[in-house]
């Protein structure tokens, strides 16, 4: 797969790679590991986030922040030059800390595939995960009932 190929799908999915990893399947097999894996963390990530709605003194925090996630090829976290970090700020400190926190209970994380990896174990993933969190109004079955409920989605 070519770079610009590869640096296509990354921006696609979200995920991104600080160098371009060398993919040894062809281009169909490859994305859809590629897109396989960051849909599993993206699941992990969301349940626990789900569980654990951030909220400060009882009241429920609502607004979007994206999260950086630097991995290892085992899963682990890099914690170096930064780690894991707020990519772009909700402008609230307890949501954005909230983020962290819920990616932090959510580890540790599979080890990427390895069609996916490179010859250097030691090679850095960044995977870039757009937080959104919601009030969100839903009925019930019969269509009579309304709740609202404070739900996080991750953009996919």
């Amino acid at each position: 797969m070519d770079k610009l190929l590869l640096l296509a799908l990354v921006a696609l999915v979200s995920c991104s790679a600080p160098q371009v990893i060398p993919v040894k399947n062809s281009q169909s097999t490859s994305e859809t590991v590629y897109l396989d894996y960051c849909r599993r963390i993206f699941d992990k990530i969301e349940g626990n986030g789900n569980r654990h709605f951030p909220q400060v003194n009882g009241k429920k925090l609502y607004g979007e922040v994206i999260i950086l996630i630097p991995l290892y090829q085992d899963g682990t976290i890099y914690a170096e030059s930064g780690g894991l970090r707020v990519r772009r700020s909700s402008g609230n400190t307890d949501l954005d800390v909230a983020a962290l926190n819920i990616v932090q209970m959510s580890t540790p994380f599979e080890p990427i595939p390895q069609d996916l990896r490179s010859s250097d174990k030691e090679d850095v993933f960044e995977i870039t995960v757009p937080f959104k969190f919601e009030q969100v109004e839903e009925s019930s079955n019969n269509g009579s009932k309304r709740s609202l409920n404070s739900v996080l989605h991750l953009a996919r």
